[in-house]
């Protein structure tokens, strides 16, 4: 739930922020449009997206161990049973 939260917020300041440079371009306010586009809200973004997608990886294998575990198997025969 946490995740898909991260996510919401980040891309609402993506489209913020793309929404300002496109206001920018329409005034053709280049350089303030070059200046929001190199701005930290992509690098936020990415950050809270790939950090969201790892995490979601990590959760993932730690079920998948789990079940291995309770079941006396191997980590290769639970993974079917998440994916």
């Amino acid at each position: 739930m946490m995740s898909a939260i991260s996510v919401a917020q980040a891309l609402y300041a993506l489209r913020t922020a793309l929404d300002n440079v496109d206001k920018c371009l329409d005034r053709r306010d280049f350089e303030e449009a070059v200046n929001l586009g190199n701005s930290d809200v992509l690098l936020v973004f990415l950050q809270r997206t790939l950090g969201t997608v790892k995490s979601s990886q990590l959760e993932k294998q730690k079920i998948i161990q789990t079940i291995a575990t309770q079941t006396a198997s191997y980590y290769e025969d639970a993974v079917p049973f998440i994916e």
